[in-house]
């Protein structure tokens, strides 16, 4: 199972302090071969990292020990319009795919 985290989550997710973000901090530190970020390289995505330099090499180590999922965008857009046609309110947070 993969967490797919907004681009402008990333942040409260290397956020030591941020409590709502330490379970998902938990389980991917757990090492579970299961246990994934999910990833798109958005245009949002791509500007946090570019922005927040300090945001990439936590990216990079991710990546280096099998722990991010690649998808699309195209498919990232699809679920993203799916979840907001079916609850226009959602305020966008996390969500899994």
């Amino acid at each position: 199972m993969c967490i797919i985290l907004d681009a402008n989550c990333y942040s409260k997710y290397l956020d030591l302090s941020d409590e709502d973000m330490h379970p998902i901090r938990t389980w991917i530190e757990s090492k579970n071969e299961n246990a994934k970020l999910a990833y798109s390289p958005t245009k949002e995505l791509i500007s946090e990292l570019r922005n927040y330099p300090k945001m990439l090499e936590p990216f990079l180590a991710l990546q280096r020990e099998n722990q991010i999922k690649f998808i699309n965008e195209k498919d990232i857009n699809q679920e993203k319009n799916t979840l907001m046609k079916n609850k226009p309110n959602l305020n966008q947070t996390i969500y899994t795919l």
